[in-house]
């Protein structure tokens, strides 16, 4: 093969590649204008068309990208929960002691909050519906995983005499989950600092409590 000729094709694929990338951060930014949309108005409400124009598109140029408007949601919350888990799961695998990695993991779900404010939206919202089509089976498992990460985690603190040993652990990740995925509706966009900050409010409660010393 001449210079000439492999030049040609390095230029070639060059092109492709840029390509590539253009419809790759195409392909996300109607992926996060989707879940603004079925944030605010829910799964069943929103439209093709709707998220088309919201993207600046036809409609008929969206299938494109996504085979359907539950392809979207799909790609939305797996992307969102398979991230999620993984930093749950490196927490616990860093081995710290259990209040440090209660801590961390209480930090590591307000963060999550602040990035991924859409999708919990959706999640909170829609994931008994969803739950009923086949597609997102995942929902129910993936849920039960989380559960069973952090439940490890509390019953260990009450193994080791860290926790009181007079509270369920499933109950105290009941209170949990619930207190910190309700608090999206009150958030902004506020970023790290914004979430650390929330996260050691927080904290001081389910310590602490509320009374005063």
């Amino acid at each position: 093969m001449s210079a000439a000729s492999t030049t040609s094709g390095a230029r070639g694929r060059g092109r492709s590649g840029a390509a590539g990338a253009n419809v790759s951060d195409r392909r996300a930014e109607i992926l996060a204008t989707a879940a603004e949309i079925f944030a605010r108005k829910g799964y069943v409400n929103a439209t093709v068309r709707e998220i088309a124009d919201a993207s600046g598109i036809l409609a008929g140029s969206l299938y494109h990208h996504f085979e359907s408007k539950e392809a979207m949601v799909d790609e939305i919350l797996s992307t969102f929960l398979t991230t999620l888990v993984g930093r749950y799961e490196a927490v616990i695998a860093a081995g710290d002691d259990v209040e440090s990695t209660l801590r961390t993991l209480v930090h590591v779900q307000f963060e999550g909050l602040i990035e991924n404010r859409a999708a919990i939206t959706l999640a909170n919202n829609d994931s008994y519906y969803l739950q009923q089509i086949p597609r997102f089976a995942y929902l129910q498992e993936t849920g039960a995983h989380i559960a069973r990460l952090w439940v490890g985690v509390l019953q260990r603190g009450v193994d080791e005499g860290v926790f009181r040993a007079d509270v369920d652990p499933e109950m105290v990740w009941v209170f949990i989950k619930g207190a910190i995925w309700a608090t999206v509706q009150y958030l902004s966009d506020g970023g790290p600092t914004a979430s650390q900050t929330i996260a050691d409010s927080y904290l001081a409660v389910l310590f602490d409590g509320v009374k005063a010393t």
